[in-house]
């Protein structure tokens, strides 16, 4: 018979393997018994299906401080997730406040520092020191009323400008132009002169231009159709 190659087929499906026979009832320890430290019997076994037991009290992450007295203040501690409503609330305020704190002008906090200094008891040189701070702020603040006050003139001189050349810009825009910033109208880009309010082209905007030549063409056709259409 000659030789072939072909790789035997296997026909049985299920396979098996010795295993170490439990022990009698008698021999066994009994079940209820844990000895900690100790290695599992041979008759248990482990289930990785088994359900989790959940548990309300996790336990700390971090162990307790030890030398820290009982009576003594510490840091309250927040759970992520776990929040109430009023420390939802408290933390908000809180940085709501915050960023309130961060606006401050510089004359704000001239005239904060000089309060400092006067609040408690004082020398002849902290009173000075807050008069000085009491001026800085006074200063500061009269230089930002008449910036203001130059750039509202500014803006009307600009509004003057457009309405002379039939430009459509808002007062918002003029503002924006009497701060020194451009502007678009239409499909051209403008800033204007810091001095006199002249309203100067600087660029165009193509993509507007386009769309805005594309909508005149467009509205010439319909009406020469609407002209055909009578005739």
């Amino acid at each position: 018979m000659p030789a072939s190659s072909i790789p035997p087929v296997e026909t049985r499906l299920h396979s098996y393997r010795i295993v170490k026979m439990k022990p009698k009832s008698s021999d066994r320890a009994d079940p209820g018994f844990d000895l900690k430290g100790a290695s599992a019997p041979s008759w248990t076994r482990v289930n990785n299906c088994a359900e989790y037991k959940k548990h309300t009290d996790s336990p700390p992450l971090n162990p307790p401080d030890l030398t820290v007295l009982a009576g003594e203040m510490q840091p309250e501690q927040f759970e992520i997730g776990q929040l109430s409503r009023d420390q939802r609330k408290q933390i908000a305020e809180d940085i709501r406040n915050h960023k309130l704190n961060q606006r401050v002008s510089p004359a704000d906090q001239f005239e904060a520092l000089a309060l400092s200094i006067t609040a408690g008891d004082c020398t002849d040189y902290d009173r000075a020191r807050a008069e000085s701070y009491m001026k800085a702020a006074h200063a500061i603040r009269q230089e930002e009323s008449a910036v203001s006050e130059e750039v509202e003139s500014l803006a009307e001189e600009i509004m003057g400008w457009a309405k002379l050349r039939k430009i459509s810009i808002n007062p918002v825009q003029a503002l924006k132009l009497a701060q020194g910033g451009e502007v678009t109208a239409l499909d051209t880009k403008y800033r204007a002169n810091p001095l006199t309010g002249e309203l100067i082209v600087t660029g165009t905007d193509m993509h507007w231009r386009k769309m805005l030549a594309r909508h005149k063409a467009e509205a010439l056709i319909s009406r020469w159709r609407q002209a055909a259409r009578e005739v």
